[in-house]
C-alpha cells in the first residue's frame, strides 16, 4: 500500500513541476496544480478506507508524509490563489504592504502553535507515535487553525491538519519574503539605474579579492552591528562598482 501511496506522489511531484515550468502566470499554476492535489487527497481516502496499516511506521509514513504532504499543497496554493486574487492594484508600497500583512497572519499562527512549528523545522520524530497515529471516530483533533474538533472519520490522526497547514505556512512565508523584495527591487530599480549611471569608481583587481574584501566586512561585524547578510553586502557592491557583477560569490570565496 505504502509503495503504491509513494507511486502517487512523485507522479503528482511531476506533473507539478512541469504546471510550474510551463505557467508563468502565478494565479492560473496554482489554479491548474489545486486540481491534480484535490484528486490526490480524494485517491488518497478511498485508498485508507480500503486498505489497513501493516507496521506502525507505515501508519505515521502515511500520515505524516503523505496526507500532510498533499493537505499542505492543498493549503498553499488556496493560499497563492487567495492572495494574488486579493493583490491590490496601484503603487508597488500597496502591494507590499498587503503582502506584509499576509505574513503577519503566517506569524500569528506561528505564536500559537510554535511547539509544532519547531517539531518540524527540526525534523523530529520522537512524538510520531502521538502525533500521527490513527484515532478512533469522535475522538479530539485539531484543525489547521489548532482549534479543537471531533473526528468524524477514520482518515484522521490528531495534528494531521494542522501539521499539513504549519508545512504549507512555512513555504508560504519564503515565498511572500521572495514575493516582497522583488517588488522593492522594482520601486528601487529607477534610483538604482541613476545611482550606477552616476558612479565612476571601477574596481580594479580581481573579482576574488572583492568577493574576500566584502567577506571580511561581514565577518569583522562593523556594517549594521553585524546585522546584514552577505547577499546585501555583494549587492550593494555592484552599486558602488558598476564595472563588477558577482553572482556566484559563494564558489569565488570556497576557491
Amino acid at each position: 500500500m505504502i509503495t503504491h501511496f509513494k507511486q502517487i506522489r512523485l507522479k503528482l511531484e511531476q506533473s507539478l513541476e512541469t504546471i510550474n515550468k510551463e505557467e508563468h502566470d502565478k494565479l492560473f499554476a496554482a489554479k491548474k496544480s489545486l486540481v491534480l492535489i484535490r484528486d490526490c487527497c480524494r485517491q488518497l481516502s478511498t485508498l485508507r478506507v480500503q486498505c489497513d496499516f501493516k507496521t506502525k511506521e507505515d501508519e505515521i509514513y502515511f500520515f505524516k508524509e503523505l496526507k500532510c504532504y498533499y493537505y499542505s499543497l492543498l493549503y498553499y496554493n488556496q493560499d497563492i490563489i487567495e492572495i494574488h486574487a486579493g493583490l491590490p492594484n496601484g503603487s508597488q508600497d500597496l502591494k507590499v504592504n498587503f503582502l506584509k500583512e499576509c505574513l503577519n497572519k503566517l506569524h500569528d499562527h506561528f505564536i500559537n502553535n510554535k511547539f509544532l512549528y519547531t517539531y518540524y523545522r527540526i525534523g523530529s520524530n520522537e512524538n510520531d507515535h502521538q502525533y500521527f497515529s490513527v484515532i478512533p471516530k469522535h475522538d479530539t483533533k485539531f484543525d489547521d487553525q489548532g482549534r479543537r474538533m471531533f473526528c468524524e472519520d477514520e482518515f484522521s490522526c490528531t495534528y494531521d491538519y494542522l501539521f499539513s497547514r504549519v508545512i504549507s505556512n512555512d513555504k508560504l512565508e519564503k515565498y511572500l519574503h521572495r514575493e516582497i523584495m522583488k517588488l522593492e527591487e522594482t520601486e528601487m530599480q529607477p534610483q538604482v539605474t541613476a545611482m550606477l549611471q552616476r558612479s565612476k569608481l571601477e574596481w580594479t583587481e580581481s573579482k576574488a579579492a572583492l568577493v574576500e574584501l566584502l567577506y571580511a566586512l561581514y565577518t569583522s561585524n562593523c556594517i549594521n552591528n553585524g546585522k546584514v547578510d552577505i547577499k546585501e553586502l555583494v549587492s550593494s557592491a555592484k552599486y558602488i562598482f558598476p564595472n563588477m557583477e558577482i553572482s556566484d560569490h559563494y564558489r569565488i570565496f570556497i576557491k
